[in-house]
């Protein structure tokens, strides 16, 4: 008994929220846009204690863009110095938004997905 609850506490300790919002929301700033998506994500677990009772948070990202029409290309993206630069599109149709981004990255040779490529319904901020 005492194994079957110690299994059913660490199966339940992995599900935790991880999923983006349906909506993505842009604001105008000067010449370009910032879009940002939102979601919820796992906490990390640190030590025993954590890994049992880890939750989950709201995280998001935002990204620099040039329109928020057409086809916008990873290298209109601007990425911080020391980021691996991006890989794919961000395309606008009516009031959605598709993301649809990779890393480039190029010590490992990978170009995993963004965590928050998707189809969103676009709003302004």
């Amino acid at each position: 008994m005492r194994v079957l609850s110690i299994l059913i506490a660490l199966f339940l300790s992995g599900c935790t929220k991880n999923y983006n919002n349906e909506i993505a929301t842009y604001q105008k700033i000067e010449d370009r846009y910032i879009l940002t998506v939102t979601g919820m994500r796992g906490n990390m677990a640190h030590d025993p204690i954590s890994f049992l009772f880890r939750g989950s948070h709201e995280a998001s990202e935002s990204f620099d863009i040039p329109r928020i029409s057409g086809v916008v290309k990873a290298n209109e993206i601007p990425r911080p110095k020391g980021y691996y630069n991006l890989i794919g599109t961000i395309s606008f149709s009516n009031e959605y938004v598709t993301i649809d981004l990779s890393y480039d990255n190029y010590d490992d040779n990978t170009q995993p997905d963004l965590n928050w490529n998707g189809k969103y319904v676009l709003k302004q901020k």
